[in-house]
Order: structure tokens, then C-alpha cells, then sequence
């Protein structure tokens, strides 16, 4: 699995039928990133920032938010993990934007599908060489378009090739309107 995830390519609705959960790994990202940076303030102001040692008799509020700093880092850690297996890539946690390698014609330059948490769907892409560009999905060329939609195959299929006709039956009397022998 690379740092995008088990998928490598999302049409635009295979993207957008993960924005329910991952609004709700949002959602529990920046609480937990609110809380965190609540946590360190306290424990920075003490002087007992997170990641060092406890001193001797350190205030019992201390220790607890020392403890309640690490597991919730954990949580922080899990929920990103958990956003990052859905194949996309996080471009930036702290305002939820996110990006799915578009599915694309063969041939064709890669896009990336862009979402913000708040935006109600998908309706922003990113060129892969214009990261920092976020453009509407009005602007891609129609056959990208359509592939990204799922309308078109990315390589038409094959026809199958039809059954050889049975040769023709002889006629026989019965065939003909021809009166027979009396």
C-alpha cells in the first residue's frame, strides 16, 4: 500500500461516496486537534511541555493532562491513518482538504478530485502539475470528464464476435408448395 492508500484511481462518484465518513474523521480530527493544542498550552505554561519528562512532584493536573495528551495523540494518529486508507491524500489536516487520483482517459494528463471539509460535494480538480490551483470540474475537457463520471470505459470493449450461422438446410418436399408425386 503507497501513502495514498489501497486505491490508486477514483471516478468522481466512487470520491464523493466517502465524503460521509470522511467528514465524520474530520470532524473528529480537528476536536481532537482543538483539544491537543488546549492540552499543551496548559502543560507549556507549567513548564512541562508534552514529550518531556514529568519533574518530581509535578502538579496532579499535570500528570493527568500529560497522560490525556498522549492518548489523544494516539486518537489524532488513528483517525488520520483511518482517512489515509480510504485512498486519498491529505493536503491539509488542519482545514480538511483532501485529494483522490482522478480516473483519467489513457493518455491524458492526471488530476486529482479536491474537496474541503464544508464544501456540500466535489466540484473543485487540481492538475497534477498545479498543486496549489484548486479549478472547477466545468473546466475539464469532456472525454476526462465523462470517464471521471463513469459514462465512458477507459478502453472500449471488445465485441464479442458472433456465433458462426448454422448452414442452410437442404429443402425437402415438405418446403415447397409443390404438389408431390400421386
Amino acid at each position: 500500500m503507497d501513502a495514498r492508500g489501497p486505491r490508486s484511481e477514483f471516478t468522481l462518484a466512487e470520491a464523493s461516496a466517502q465524503l460521509p465518513a470522511l467528514r465524520g474523521h474530520l470532524a473528529t480530527v480537528l476536536e481532537l486537534r482543538l483539544r491537543l493544542k488546549i492540552i499543551y498550552q496548559r502543560l507549556d505554561g507549567l513548564g512541562i511541555p508534552p514529550g518531556e519528562t514529568l519533574p518530581w512532584g509535578a502538579p496532579a493536573q499535570a500528570v493527568t493532562d500529560h497522560a490525556v495528551f498522549a492518548s489523544m495523540s494516539e486518537a489524532l494518529r488513528e483517525e488520520v491513518d483511518a482517512i489515509r486508507a480510504l485512498g486519498v491524500v491529505v493536503r491539509d489536516i488542519e482545514v480538511g482538504l483532501i485529494d483522490w487520483a482522478a480516473r483519467v482517459p489513457a493518455g491524458t494528463p492526471a488530476v486529482w478530485w479536491s474537496w474541503r471539509l464544508g464544501e456540500r460535494a466535489i466540484e473543485r480538480y487540481r492538475r497534477s502539475d498545479d498543486d496549489a490551483d484548486r479549478r472547477d470540474l466545468a473546466e475539464l475537457p469532456p472525454a476526462v470528464l465523462a470517464v471521471a463520471l463513469g459514462r465512458v470505459p477507459e478502453a472500449a470493449p471488445v465485441p464479442a464476435l458472433a456465433a458462426p450461422a448454422a448452414p442452410p438446410r437442404a429443402l425437402t418436399r415438405d418446403d415447397t408448395d409443390e404438389p408431390g408425386p400421386t
